[in-house]
């Protein structure tokens, strides 16, 4: 009757029933360990979770690996996203080549930019079963890295271009003269020759007015972005002035939810969630990928002090290891090298 009535629940009704199988003692902790190879992945990842609670060996053992992931299986991982530079400003990288849910970086490929270097490649932080973590996680990442790089932008064009600006139409509107020569020039060209042409004129106004019509956000203009988000803005006041005010009132750490939407606005997320199909049977240890996380984000004398953290997690320490072993830090490497020189011994 005790499986019969299980199979005829839902999923959702099995996963609120799983909290209540501790009753059974013996069989309902054997039940536990046998969910651990249940078909659906939130009711493997339930059991896993209810087994960490219970001290046995038995148990220990067989949740010793992970969870189990299966081809087919969706997981959410949370990256960092990759940073490009160039002799003036930082930018971040575009999303379309992350790497994937079995690598830890890729390398840069850069076609917009000649002379943009890789700075940070994508990385991936951890990866999670829910959605709603994974997002909360890539918040989290995100607040932190901006901390890191400084209450302004921090050598980033804080600036958000409006998609829909068509210039040949703001032209014609303003009765400015578009020669029809310049379809076959790129955008950035057309702007430039139009702007050189109302200087010229010594028309500022209307220079000024093109310049603004260009972006929803940025930085020379940032009256619309302190109306948008309730902040006072001084319209009497110089724009530097306004700009200072508005730094050291994010500055301030109750502050910080604004501040990640200031980056979000003008710069872009430094974190984010990707949605990715498991390709191959493999196992997920949350308390790893916490780790991981951990290593990604810390400093250089975190990193070597956390690394040997890893070694008890068994193989999938030893693999997270030997990717730290080939990475782009000199001394973590070395470190990560060192500590599986002493495992081979």
């Amino acid at each position: 009757m005790f499986y019969m009535d299980r199979e005829k629940s839902t999923i959702n009704q099995e996963l609120k029933f799983l909290a209540e199988t501790f009753k059974y003692d013996a069989v309902g902790i054997n039940f536990l360990i046998e969910l651990l190879n249940h078909s659906n992945l939130e009711i493997r990842a339930k059991a896993y979770h209810l087994l960490q609670n219970i001290d046995s060996e038995k148990v220990r053992n067989s949740i010793s690996e992970g969870i189990l992931l299966n081809p087919g299986d969706i997981v959410y991982s949370v990256y960092r996203l990759g940073i490009q530079f160039d002799d003036q400003e930082y930018y971040l990288s575009p999303r379309e080549k992350d790497c994937g849910f079995y690598e830890d970086y890729r390398e840069l490929t850069i076609e917009e930019y000649e002379d943009v270097q890789p700075y940070n490649p994508d990385i991936r932080l951890s990866s999670h079963i829910s959605q709603e973590e994974a997002e909360a996680i890539a918040e989290l990442s995100h607040r932190r890295m901006i901390q890191e790089w400084g209450i302004a932008p921090g050598g980033f064009e804080w600036e958000r271009k409006d998609p829909d600006f068509q210039v040949k139409q703001w032209c014609i509107a303003n009765n400015v003269p578009y020669q029809d020569e310049w379809d076959k020039l790129s955008d950035w060209e057309i702007k430039w020759k139009i702007s050189s042409y109302l200087y010229e004129l010594k028309n500022y106004e209307l220079e000024d007015k093109f310049q603004k019509a260009q972006y929803i956000y940025n930085l020379d203009y940032i009256e619309p972005w302190c109306e948008k988000n309730n902040f006072p803005y001084d319209k009497s006041g110089d724009n530097w002035d306004n700009w200072k005010t508005l730094t050291d009132y994010l500055h301030k750490p109750e502050n910080i939810a604004l501040l990640s939407k200031f980056w979000k606005d003008g710069i872009g997320s430094l974190a984010f969630v990707r949605e990715e199909i498991i390709q191959k049977q493999i196992y997920l240890i949350p308390e790893l990928e916490e780790l991981r996380r951990k290593i990604e984000l810390s400093s250089l004398e975190e990193k070597l002090e956390l690394l040997p953290d890893v070694v008890k997690y068994g193989d999938a320490g030893i693999n997270l290891l030997i990717g730290k072993m080939n990475g782009f830090q000199l001394k973590v490497s070395e470190k990560a090298y060192q500590i599986l020189q002493n495992l081979a011994c």
